[in-house]
């Protein structure tokens, strides 16, 4: 049985820009979640095609998924166990049927992770939610490489009251459930 410093989330990204920040916030809290994007972001994970994820082989069994992420908590059998599976996706080009299918999770229907999973949408994407907040967002997709600058990965002192006031910003707003995120992720990181 792993207890400690076991991975806390596996966090699935739509994109470039979710990555960017998903691992800003994993270096400001110094959290153990692990991040899984297709392609390092260049490809993205659609609603239309995150069951395509979650059947692929490190999602499709138990086993599978300790092997590939190994640093997750198991029980005395070595079942996973004490973990959220976020993921975080844009919803625009997409029905709305499909949105509340997605949020109420019954699009997982045949995922041993549907228990485990929680949505996490932007509406109509994180661009346009960063943009109502006041933060800096992308007009395009050449500009998504200032996403690391705008949200650097640093080493050094760990920072939760940078990540508590960007949750208090994403609470501000019915486009985005980002806050349950950065709630969990404040909840669970470890205190230096």
């Amino acid at each position: 049985m792993k207890t400690e410093n076991y991975t806390r989330a596996i966090v699935l990204v739509h994109g470039k820009s979710e990555l960017e920040i998903v691992r800003y916030i994993k270096s400001k809290l110094r959290i153990p979640i692990e991040i899984y994007a297709r392609d390092g972001g260049s490809k993205n994970i659609e609603i239309s095609s995150v069951n395509d994820v979650l059947s692929s082989l490190h999602f499709k069994t138990p086993e599978n998924f300790v092997k590939k992420f190994c640093k997750i908590k198991t029980d005395s059998k070595g079942k996973p166990q004490d973990f959220k599976i976020f993921i975080i996706l844009d919803v625009d080009n997409t029905n709305e049927k499909t949105v509340r299918c997605y949020m109420d999770k019954s699009l997982f229907p045949k995922s041993w992770l549907k228990k485990y999973i929680h949505p996490i949408k932007n509406d109509n994407n994180l661009e346009e939610v960063l943009n109502k907040l006041g933060y800096y967002y992308a007009k395009n997709n050449k500009q998504k490489k200032m996403y690391k600058r705008a949200f650097p990965v640093e080493r050094g002192t760990q920072d939760v009251q940078s990540i508590i006031s960007l949750r208090d910003s994403f609470k501000k707003t019915s486009k985005s459930n980002f806050d349950d995120f950065l709630t969990f992720c404040i909840d669970n990181c470890p205190k230096f």
